[in-house]
């Protein structure tokens, strides 16, 4: 009885990880299938900057237009870890502007859970590095956990005309330990 309540206790564990397993983004195998741009052809492969390893996530943006990583299957218990529940990834801006990018991640509903920003102020690579768990409340208390189904990055420039080319790299949407 105990081998057998063992093995369905390993039988769900593995389902679990099953679940959770869209969490680091290389880009050094190309463009995953589940990253996307409301723009065909927006997205590319690149090699002119790199953050680490071979290829990055290279993205011509217009106003208003965006990325989405979809089915990331990332679940609430994962989002409720203060230790571990943080995003981190790299974006390399080949200018300075006000321009932004706006962060969100969304539940399996469609609906926007956390919202970050980030202004595009520099000239190379800068961390973006936010906690699900820290970072999204005034108070800084935990405010709820979601299944994390989609993240979004929407450009957002401060002259409409205005565009980009950017870099991703060294993408982890769920897990990073560091705490800022």
């Amino acid at each position: 009885m105990n081998k057998i309540l063992l093995l369905v206790l390993m039988f769900l564990a593995g389902l679990s990880e099953l679940r959770s397993q869209q969490r680091f983004f290389s880009f050094d195998g190309g463009i995953p299938g589940n990253w996307q741009s409301n723009v065909p052809s927006a997205l590319v492969s690149g090699t002119e900057h790199l953050k680490g390893g071979a290829a990055a996530l290279k993205w011509t943006a217009q106003n208003g237009d965006y990325l989405r990583a979809t089915a990331l299957a990332i679940p609430s218990t994962e989002i409720a870890t203060a230790a571990s529940s943080a995003a981190q990834m790299f974006i390399y801006s080949e200018a300075i502007t006000t321009d932004t990018l706006l962060f969100q991640f969304l539940d399996e509903n469609g609906v926007v859970q956390r919202q970050g920003k980030m202004l595009l102020n520099y000239k190379g690579w800068m961390e973006f590095h936010r906690s699900y768990y820290y970072d999204y409340s005034p108070d800084g208390s935990f405010p709820g956990a979601f299944n994390l189904s989609e993240m979004k990055i929407i450009y957002k420039p401060a002259n409409s005309n205005n565009s980009c080319v950017i870099y991703i790299d060294e993408a982890t949407i769920i897990g990073n330990t560091d705490v800022r």
